[in-house]
């Protein structure tokens, strides 16, 4: 080893075995890997064994070098498991070109690929010819992704270790392929099934005794015609459930025990036996968001009958629609032990006369101790008395959220004043009023100077946005906002913890050099004062001299310096008018 790292002109890294070499380049992006195999013959072919590779068309000068470099990489003749592999064939392209994705898709099942991900182009689906039969059996498969491909009927199907699959906006020839490709998965635990008002399948079953996340959205597009769209869901193990449908009028939940966490944007038929029976069967769920459109549907359902009970949750994330806002009070009523409420207003009416009921809710008077109005109010007369609801009813309170959308610093005047007028039921109720983080970090900035409270208050801000332009200024700036005894570092780079949420800063790459660059001259200029005031032995006086031509060189002075005896002699070389102009200059 000793005699390899004495060669003159070999690299380190080419001493690595080539396990470790895959192992490094895994971690850079395929269209760089694939550049390393011009650096010497032993890395024209190391690349090839790199186990991650996502190939994508637009990277390419043309469509049959891409071929080409897939091709390589996908030699059956190798002998190394493929981890992941991700094509994208994001452009337009004729039969006879997506012809090569049969083989390639293929070569990859017969190297025992495991997470496997092909995107096509929307107005290109991939036909159903293209799709090997053999991916229907594919032993060591995990993960499933298939975007814009037109999928061909089957008629025996295993993946034993699939538990990711994702369809989106694929073509099915019925309704009962999408169904048996779940079903016939069975360790599989996150589903997530995208579908489009032209896709032939209409009635989508999901069945599955393993699945634990379920992810389901069609997307009508306007389309209004009502043809038989329809959603089943038998899946006892079910712990989370999004359902974004503007067109399916039924949802059917069979044998499922509630999941933990919904998240609902449906408009479904608001038969009242319909929706009892769908959120009779959500009864245990704990967190719940849900929106405006299905609001609306509710609310009409609860002009003849309550809602059925959510004892278990705990967090409800809602958006009301101005005229739906009144029966706010009725769905607390239905969640006794809800903790945390997050309110969004949507075609909110300045104008109209908000009507709550005198009725206390449950949750207000034992539970409910976070509120967030996350839409930002103006102080119109709905607002402050939805406002004033939760004041004045929550008993045990301690945290209430709201933003002002105000321009102006009198009406937000206004706003504080009523806010302190109104009575508040929880003794230990801390009011929030975000307003800084909805302005410009240059007015933030500027807010420091109103008194001496405001001083302070912009570094506590959540979201700075920085841009340099005076580096001076922007380390000045810096080494006051990231006060670390406030925030922690993470890992994660430009990640911050703690009292700071988030920051964006621009030009970042440069600020390491700028502050070894202030630190190295603050020393120099320090060194120099103390020498300047105290006349050091080491101080020098550089003696500047005619131009001596080729001729008059060896008359020159040879002594270029000349040492100053030791005096100290401070009043006179310390010039304090100005030293303090120059200060005064250095800060303008």
């Amino acid at each position: 080893m000793s005699k390899k790292r004495g060669v003159t002109g070999q690299d380190r890294i080419s001493l690595l075995p080539d396990h470790l070499l895959c192992q490094i380049l895994s971690d850079l992006p395929t269209k760089i890997v694939v550049k390393t195999s011009v650096l010497s013959k032993r890395w024209k072919r190391v690349w090839l064994s790199v186990p991650l590779a996502n190939f994508d068309v637009s990277e390419f000068r043309g469509y049959y070098e891409f071929a080409s470099v897939v091709h390589g990489f996908l030699d059956i003749s190798r002998e190394t498991c493929i981890h992941k592999l991700k094509l994208a064939l994001k452009r337009s392209h004729n039969a006879v070109d997506q012809s090569y994705l049969t083989q390639w898709i293929h070569k990859a099942v017969m190297r025992k690929v495991q997470h496997l991900d092909i995107l096509s182009c929307r107005w290109s689906y991939l036909g159903t010819e293209l799709m090997p039969f053999s991916l229907y059996t594919c032993e060591t498969l995990v993960s499933l992704k298939l975007h814009y491909v037109s999928l061909p009927d089957f008629d025996y199907v295993s993946l034993p270790r699939l538990k990711i699959m994702h369809l989106e906006d694929n073509i099915y020839p019925n309704d009962a392929l999408l169904e048996n490709l779940i079903s016939s998965c069975p360790v599989l635990e996150a589903l997530n099934v995208a579908r489009d008002v032209e896709n032939i399948v209409k009635v989508l079953r999901v069945r599955s005794l393993s699945l634990k996340s379920l992810i389901l959205v069609l997307d009508g597009d306007g389309y209004t015609e009502d043809d038989g769209w329809e959603v089943v869901i038998d899946a006892p193990g079910l712990s989370y459930l999004s359902l974004r449908d503007d067109q399916s009028k039924s949802f059917v939940l069979s044998s499922l025990s509630s999941p933990a966490k919904v998240d609902f944007d449906i408009s479904f038929d608001a038969v009242r036996s319909v929706v009892r029976n769908f959120f009779s069967r959500l009864s245990s769920v704990r967190d719940m968001t849900m929106s405006g459109t299905t609001l609306k549907v509710l609310s009409r359902y609860m002009r003849h009958e309550p809602l059925p009970q959510f004892p278990n949750m705990i967090r409800f994330y809602a958006v009301f629609y101005n005229s739906d806002l009144e029966k706010l009070p009725n769905f607390l009523e239905s969640c006794p032990n809800l903790k945390s409420l997050v309110l969004e207003l949507e075609e909110f009416k300045k104008n109209e006369i908000l009507n709550l009921s005198s009725s206390i809710p449950k949750c207000l008077r034992s539970s409910l101790e976070y509120v967030e109005i996350h839409t930002r109010i103006s102080g119109a007369e709905p607002e402050m008395k939805l406002v004033k609801y939760f004041l004045e009813n929550s008993a045990v309170l301690k945290k209430f959220t709201l933003r002002l959308g105000c321009k102006r610093m009198e009406e937000k005047s206004i706003i504080f004043m009523e806010l302190l007028r109104f009575r508040r039921c929880s003794a230990s109720c801390e009011v929030v009023v975000k307003i800084l983080s909805n302005l410009p970090t240059k007015n933030d900035v500027t807010s420091s100077i109103l008194s001496t409270r405001w001083r302070n208050i912009w570094l506590s801000i959540p979201i700075l946005d920085i841009d340099i332009d005076d580096v001076t200024t922007f380390v000045t700036f810096a080494s006051r906002f990231l006060d670390f005894s406030k925030v922690s570092l993470s890992s994660t780079p430009l990640a911050l913890q703690g009292e700071l949420g988030c920051l964006y800063l621009k030009s970042i790459h440069l600020l390491f050099y700028w502050i070894l660059f202030e630190n190295v001259m603050s020393l120099h200029q320090t060194k120099a004062t103390l020498i300047g005031l105290f006349e050091a032995g080491r101080a020098n006086k550089w003696v500047v001299t005619a131009k001596l031509g080729s001729g008059q060189s060896a008359k020159g002075n040879t002594k270029g310096l000349k040492r100053f005896p030791r005096i100290f002699k401070l009043p006179d070389r310390y010039v304090y008018r100005g030293k303090l102009i120059g200060e005064i200059e250095k800060y303008r």
